[in-house]
């Protein structure tokens, strides 16, 4: 690919970037800092682990990479990256990263913690290349018999978060105020399905939801499987239109708060919780946290979700990702025995969601897959990685793509292929 130089541009907050698709591809390819001068961006970059989760901030300046062992922030529009999100091991480390809305706000999710980090806003406060970025507030997840960690995040507004359990239970958190309202789905739904995510299609609001769920095993004597289900396959992965019902779950536990805030007086540093406490200070904390939610949260009103439209999809569904405007879909696939399949791009016809309540006319729709990039090996296998959108208006797909070839010994390149779609 050639090389495309960017023109130097305004270093204001209220700047908006504006890239082109090809300059995804040309920074990941080809940035200009290296660790190593002597080693090349595309083999630094084949030398990291796979992709599992990337993000592009609202602006289309920030893109957040989650590899299998370590997240990185690349600044587009400096076309450097100066940011690495640290993890202490494989349960701390970044598996799903979420901007915020307004402002350089990432919120990361790992398997027991969730922390928030901000990106200062002048470049003197950037820390060197290859520094790592310290995180300004942190939440820890409580262990319990129904839930042992985060299913997924996704943010609601400017200040509002939501964090999807194993359970099924939605809570809608205040970072600026501390607050956390709890939702659930409805029972019997969370009995035969399990819920991946979440995503809000109305603005700053969950009463309406997008929801990506699995259909659970029947146990061997059949309880789970109810006489509506029997014709459906097992195992399979559904799209989901719910809406929030009038009913009210009073019944709250402490087992209904798994998610502890850090004691208040570390919040405005950028302290590492670990160093500044000793392991028996930090458990009494967390413990003394955790009854005082644990009581606050006694009859707080729960309400549910009841699905309104479902749409039977493939099987080994990773992950789907909503455009800005909510009118188009990616769905991701896992890898299984028959390779990867390709990522799809799906229209979303939301207005007719609330027109058809009979369920018969399905307001999903399949646009295209995307194409399999166009290479020059005579021998080739091409498997997909992960999809995602990016730019200011999300008219860009970015995916990483794996091309195995066999000559004298097998060998696997790793590239990155973007495209406009709209």
């Amino acid at each position: 690919m050639s090389t495309i130089e960017l023109e130097s541009q305004s270093r204001d907050r209220n700047h908006i970037y504006k890239p082109d698709f090809r300059e995804y591809v040309h920074y990941l390819r080809n940035m200009q800092q290296h660790e190593n001068e002597t080693l090349s961006f595309e083999s630094r970059f084949n030398r990291l682990d796979p992709i599992v989760h990337m993000r592009c901030s609202p602006d289309g300046r920030w893109l957040a990479v989650c590899h299998f062992s370590t997240c990185r922030v690349y600044d587009l529009e400096l076309k450097t990256c100066l940011y690495f999100i640290p993890g202490n091991n494989y349960d701390t480390l970044a598996e799903h990263v979420e901007w915020a809305l307004n402002g350089p706000i990432i919120l990361t999710r790992s398997k027991k913690e969730l922390k928030l980090w901000r990106i200062p806003e002048s470049s003197v406060d950037y820390p060197k290349y290859g520094e790592f970025l310290k995180y300004e507030r942190r939440y820890i997840f409580q262990r319990t018999e129904v839930s042992d960690n985060c299913k997924y995040i996704k943010w609601l507004n400017e200040r509002d978060f939501l964090l999807l359990r194993n359970d099924g239970a939605i809570h809608q958190v205040d970072f600026m105020a501390g607050t956390n309202n709890i939702i659930k789905f409805n029972r019997e739904l969370m009995r035969i399905y399990q819920i991946s995510q979440v995503y809000p299609i109305a603005a700053n609001s969950i009463d309406k939801m997008l929801c990506l769920a699995t259909k659970k095993m029947p146990a061997y004597d059949g309880s789970i499987v109810s006489a509506d289900h029997v014709a459906e396959s097992d195992g399979v992965d559904y799209l989901f239109y719910v809406e929030k019902s009038i009913g009210v779950d009073t019944d709250i536990t402490s087992r209904d708060n798994p998610m502890v805030p850090c004691p208040r007086w570390t919040r405005g540093t950028f302290k590492n919780l670990h160093s500044a406490l000793s392991f028996k200070q930090l458990y009494h904390t967390v413990f003394r946290s955790r009854r005082k939610l644990a009581v606050d949260a006694i009859g707080y009103p729960v309400q549910e979700y009841e699905i309104k439209h479902r749409k039977l999809l493939r099987r080994n569904v990773q992950n789907i990702k909503l455009c800005r405007d909510h009118k188009f879909m990616i769905i991701n696939y896992a890898e299984n025995e028959l390779g990867t399949t390709a990522p799809e791009l799906w229209s979303l016809e939301i207005d007719n969601f609330d027109r058809d309540k009979s369920g018969t006319a399905s307001p999903f729709g399949t646009v295209k897959e995307l194409p399999l990039p166009n290479y020059s090996f005579e021998i080739t296998n091409q498997r997909w990685g992960e999809a995602s959108f990016a730019g200011q208006y999300h008219d860009i797909i970015v995916c990483e793509v794996f091309d195995s070839f066999s000559l004298t010994e097998p060998k696997v390149h790793r590239h990155w292929k973007s495209q406009t779609w709209r």
